[in-house]
């Protein structure tokens, strides 16, 4: 789990694009509804994730294949109220098609990223 920048400026960026990579030996899944959301860091913790991206389709889930990328539609800075801080994405992946078994947080969260003004 990456972003394509670790700081975004306010003045320069208009958004930052959450990217996963399934660096198992397995394929692993995700839901057809809200996959990925943004957490702020505050007081510290991490806030509750907010999710901001859906897909529709057929099935439960969709898989993503050992060695595969996915790359999610950028977030707009818009969605935190063009807040500064540090954020970071959680994608919810699972080992199963069904979501049953979500796979722990090391391969579904991003390093944390900074936004500036």
């Amino acid at each position: 789990m990456s972003t394509d920048k670790t700081v975004y400026s306010l003045s320069a960026d208009t958004a930052a694009a959450p990217i996963l990579v399934n660096r198992g030996v397995r394929e692993v899944y995700l839901p057809m509804n809200e996959y990925v959301a943004v957490q702020r860091f505050g007081n510290g913790a991490w806030s509750e994730p907010q999710p901001w991206f859906s897909v529709d389709g057929i099935g439960v889930s969709f898989p993503l294949q050992p060695g595969d990328t996915m790359y999610a539609l950028p977030m707009r800075f818009a969605y935190i109220d063009r807040q500064v801080g540090v954020y970071r994405f959680i994608f919810d992946v699972a080992a199963d098609p069904n979501g049953r078994t979500i796979l722990g947080e090391s391969v579904r969260v991003s390093p944390p990223f900074e936004v500036q003004r």
